[in-house]
């Protein structure tokens, strides 16, 4: 075994990898897991040393677990964690938001918080950058572009005219660099481009990449828009009980929570709650990392982990141990939620059928007991791309084969709501008991507008409202 640092590989007698590690010291880590652990070493046939550089250590690790699923790892690949935004690895790739890291080889970047303001973002890097969101094969032989283009939300690659395959990698190229935060060489590509339109006195293509530069600078500059995560705190708790692993995430920017996750784990193995702590944070912080990780409790490679972040980012990260007695009270009464909230969601008895029906038929003094519920919702982007669907809950169960939505051509929610319902009520079959609209009294009043045409059954309908500061709250209309 080599006395250096790098990542290695038990493998069982069939070839299959049933444990993988980093460590400083190879040779010291292996001869400890194998003498501690020796119902491990009795199944261990053959020991794989890969080494890489510092740097790449961390990446190497995440991604070998996340391909080879060893029996004996964690493998945080199959959890969700925040946002992260995606250039798949395409001929012309697409801009796309995920939860999930996969090896498929496409470039990641992030994580991003808040969660709500990184769809914002994704709006707003769609409408500049142009990238294409469709999943069909490109060859540049289109006679004419769909309407994302003229709606300024695709450079159509598939019109070889309007963009051919080097300017669309050029978009990609500043996407990218934007992406990684690398400030100087965005300008300067842009400030080459700006250059080069106005010595061909062509000051219309300049005067685009001007306003171009100042509206990117702008949201980059901006406070409000500040998603990375390079100046945040990571806080951690870690519990064991009944055989599982709970693993509690904090992440905040000075008093502001930004995100909070619970992560439950199946324990399957003899690894003590600091080892499985050690692998999932050397799987978490694949493409990203705060100014600083607090955990609750220490474990043998931590020095060395934040030595591998420290070297991966570029800047100092610590990982220290912050007992809870000490923890700030922005972050304590953070944990105490996140807590309440899953022990309360894993204890409550979910409703049997005959309570949601006499709820709801007390609650709203009906004649008779729901059966089936339709509920209606309209949604767009930007003011645009109006979309209206439909979910439906009957006997006690969500029906998701029976949802259904509606590309439509309207201007306005409130015409796509109508229109909507009227496509959902050219169909007689399996009639609703109650209508649920999400909205106000336009909404409501739409909504009757439109089932007014509906007169072949008696019905009730609701529509519900979250007051202004009451997101979690609503108003029954």
């Amino acid at each position: 075994m080599p006395e250096q640092k790098g990542v290695f590989e038990f493998l069982n007698k069939d070839g299959k990898t049933i444990f993988v590690g980093a460590a400083e010291n190879i040779r010291f880590e292996v001869s400890r897991i194998l003498f501690e652990k020796a119902w491990l070493a009795d199944e261990v046939h053959r020991i794989k040393i890969i080494n890489r550089s510092e740097k790449d250590l961390i990446k190497f690790y995440a991604q070998t677990v996340r391909q080879k699923k060893p029996l004996y790892n964690f493998n945080f690949g199959e959890q969700k964690l925040f946002p992260f935004f995606k250039i798949t690895r395409e001929k012309y790739p697409r801009l796309l938001i995920t939860r999930k890291i996969q090896n498929d080889n496409a470039e990641y970047f992030g994580a991003y918080l808040p969660e709500i303001k990184s769809r914002f973002l994704l709006d707003f890097l769609i409408k500049k950058f142009r990238l294409r969101g469709c999943w069909i094969e490109i060859i540049g032989d289109f006679p004419v572009p769909c309407t994302q283009f003229y709606e300024k939300k695709c450079a159509a690659p598939c019109v070889e005219s309007l963009c051919n395959k080097t300017a669309y990698g050029e978009r990609v190229k500043l996407l990218r660099l934007f992406l990684a935060n690398n400030k100087d060489n965005f300008e300067r590509l842009i400030l080459q481009n700006i250059e080069s339109a106005a010595e061909a006195l062509d000051f219309e293509t300049a005067t685009r990449w001007r306003d171009f530069l100042r509206s990117v600078q702008s949201v980059g500059s901006s406070k409000a828009m500040h998603l990375q995560l390079d100046d945040a705190v990571d806080s951690f708790e870690i519990h064991e009980k009944s055989g599982q692993i709970y693993l509690f995430l904090i992440s905040q920017r000075g008093r502001k929570i930004l995100g909070r996750r619970v992560f439950v784990f199946e324990k399957t193995n003899d690894f003590a709650t600091q080892e499985f702590l050690s692998q999932i944070l050397w799987q978490i912080y694949e493409f990203y990392a705060p100014k600083e990780i607090w955990v609750s409790t220490d474990f043998t490679d931590r020095n060395f982990l934040s030595k591998v972040l420290s070297q991966r980012f570029n800047r100092q990260i610590q990982i220290n141990v912050v007992a809870e007695a000490v923890l700030k009270k922005t972050t304590a009464s953070a944990f105490n939620r996140i807590k309440f909230e899953y022990n309360f969601e894993k204890i409550k008895a979910a409703p049997d059928l005959l309570e949601i029906q006499t709820k709801l038929k007390n609650t709203f003094n009906l004649n008779g007991k729901i059966n089936r519920i339709e509920a209606f919702d309209v949604a767009h982007i930007s003011g645009t791309n109006f979309v209206a669907a439909k979910a439906v809950w009957e006997g006690g169960k969500f029906l998701a084969k029976e949802y259904e939505f509606w590309l439509l051509d309207e201007k306005s929610e409130l015409a796509t709501l109508e229109q909507g319902i009227k496509a959902r009520i050219k169909s007689n079959k399996n009639l609703p008991d109650l209508v649920l609209i999400d909205g106000g009294k336009s909404q409501l009043s739409t909504a009757l507008k439109a089932l007014g045409q509906w007169k072949c059954r008696k019905f009730t309908l609701i529509a519900v409202v979250k007051p202004p500061g009451k997101h979690m709250k609503f108003h029954i209309l």
